[in-house]
């Protein structure tokens, strides 16, 4: 076995453990039963969103415990997919290795080759010791001299901002902080932000001190606030998430958490709070609110004080009409108000026109909510870049729609859409655009223009025959098609050379056209 083989094991090794160490530390919130968890783990699979693939899966194992075996083969077949991409790494780095050697007995394309061929072998190198990129921006990495560990953004390149650490972990999904650790005489633990903040952490009541400006309570399953934590003024993180099977049993947020003057980030994820004290809105600083998966059916009038708000999660709550408070919050980038489907969450019908003042917001998610349509004022929300409408009740989408042109992720999958508008056509910077489970019997010509995109979601429509114009779509890597009427594919399907996989799964495709279009896209996965 050569060095860079047995390299090659340690950091597999390496992958498996801190996976498994994800899960333990942050298993996400947004599935309620074994097949959503399920759903939402193949779908995160589809999307090359491996670390949540996982979370997802062993969420699934959790609710049933009887599936252990079909989870175990999701999980498997999860690795296979990153040992693949890893391999796929280190074959790039031989390659680029020997074009380099070639390159440089090549006196007249020396000087060039040589230097585009360092730049790949460096960047593959980079990328065979990372895992997964938090929210497509930065992997966990380790350097095999220091043996400390780093983070790196998609081109392999160390992002400074984060530094160096003797130990840490991937950014959570749940919080956006890594778990990160440092050693001057003694070792210090950490909560790392992705704009390279650190916050000294506490994981017990017990370990508070005026040094102390995190507390991280998560899944301790609280039965009353931890009232220590009010004379501590210090503080910046409070974090105080259940879990979906030991939810917090606290039921009030003391008036006194306005002590808190310091506070940034507040998390009560999991618990059985129904109301916010009106105290609430003199927390000036307060940045980041998860509130989700509690019990609130309305919202403070204080609240529309905080006016740094940037992120609020109100995820499985009780809302039935869209609260008209959130309408001043108009620093917000992330707001969520969907909800799991076998839960009696929030179902709002609308959305008011206050939804137009929400001009920063980059993250809307309202999944399974009772919309059946969208407001012309959903186009003032310029700066979107990611729209989930799953699981609602869409029978259209209006012409305006146009007019979200920095929309990356559009998920309208499982809705009642019968077309889509031809202005579909002008979202050129979508990557990702599901639309699978609705009643589509044809896709408009202007599909074509999307060309950014990456992953098409189709499965279980009407469709009879596909545009021609498919064929425009270049980047596609991803193409899911099974559960349509579909008996052939357009001859412009040869055009898609960056396509992966395409799915053709339950189609009356017949045999002879299936090895045509397996001759037609020879690097390509395709399933029957």
């Amino acid at each position: 076995m050569t060095s860079f083989e047995s390299e090659t094991q340690t950091v597999m090794k390496q992958v498996l453990f801190f996976s498994l160490c994800i899960f333990l530390f942050g298993a996400g919130r947004a599935q309620s039963n074994y097949t959503q968890a399920i759903e939402q783990g193949d779908a995160a699979f589809k999307s090359a969103q491996y670390k949540t693939a996982i979370n997802k899966y062993f969420a699934a194992e959790a609710f049933d415990p009887s599936k252990k075996e079909i989870v175990k083969e999701r999980v498997k077949m999860v690795f296979e997919r990153i040992e693949k991409l890893k391999a796929e790494a280190e074959k790039a780095k031989k390659q680029t290795e020997k074009a380099k050697i070639e390159a440089d007995s090549a006196k007249d394309r020396a000087v060039r080759s040589a230097a585009e061929t360092q730049t790949a072998l460096a960047k593959a190198n980079k990328l065979i010791n990372a895992f997964y990129f938090y929210k497509g921006r930065f992997a966990l990495a380790t350097d095999n001299y220091s043996r400390k560990f780093s983070f790196i953004d998609k081109n392999g390149d160390k992002v400074e901002k984060l530094g160096e650490w003797e130990k840490a972990e991937q950014f959570e999904e749940a919080t956006g902080f890594a778990k990160v650790e440092e050693k001057n005489i003694v070792y210090w633990d950490y909560l790392l932000d992705t704009l390279g903040n650190k916050y000294h952490v506490a994981y017990d009541i017990t370990g508070l001190n005026n040094m102390i400006t995190a507390l991280d309570l998560s899944a301790k399953q609280l039965d009353s606030f931890p009232g220590k934590v009010l004379e501590n003024a210090q503080v910046k993180v409070l974090i105080l998430n259940g879990k979906v099977s030991k939810p917090n049993n606290f039921e009030i947020l003391p008036e006194e958490i306005v002590k808190l003057q310091n506070l940034e980030y507040l998390f009560l994820s999991h618990g059985r709070l129904g109301s916010l004290p009106p105290q609430i809105g003199k927390m000036k600083n307060l940045r980041f609110l998860d509130l989700s998966d509690n019990l609130f059916d309305s919202l403070p009038s204080e609240i529309r004080e905080l006016k740094n708000l940037t992120y609020l999660n109100l995820h499985d709550n009780q809302f039935e009409s869209f609260p008209s408070e959130i309408g001043e919050l108009k620093n917000l980038t992330y707001l969520d108000l969907s909800y799991n489907l076998d839960l009696s969450g929030n179902q709002f019908k609308s959305l008011p026109s206050v939804i137009r003042e929400l001009k920063n917001l980059a993250e809307l998610h309202l999944h399974a909510n009772r919309l059946d349509s969208l407001p012309a004022e959903i186009s003032k929300l310029k700066n979107l870049t990611n729209l989930d409408l799953r699981n609602t009740l869409l029978v259209s989408l209006p012409a305006q729609i146009d007019q979200l042109k920095n929309l990356t992720s559009l998920d309208l999958g499982d809705n009642k859409l019968k077309s889509l508008p031809p202005q579909i056509g002008e979202l050129r910077n979508l990557t990702f655009l599901f639309l699978d489970g609705n009643q589509l019997d044809s896709l408009p010509d202007q599909i074509g223009k999307l060309e950014n995109l990456r992953g098409l979601g189709l499965y279980g429509n009407e469709l009879r025959t596909l545009p021609k114009e498919i064929g425009e779509l270049g980047n596609l890597t991803m193409l899911d098609l099974g559960g349509n009427e579909l008996k052939s594919l357009p001859a412009e399907i040869v055009k898609l050379k960056n396509l992966k996989e395409l799915n053709l799964h339950e189609t009356s495709i017949p045999q002879s056209e299936q090895e045509k279009i397996r001759k037609l896209l020879p690097n390509c996965r395709v399933l029957f």
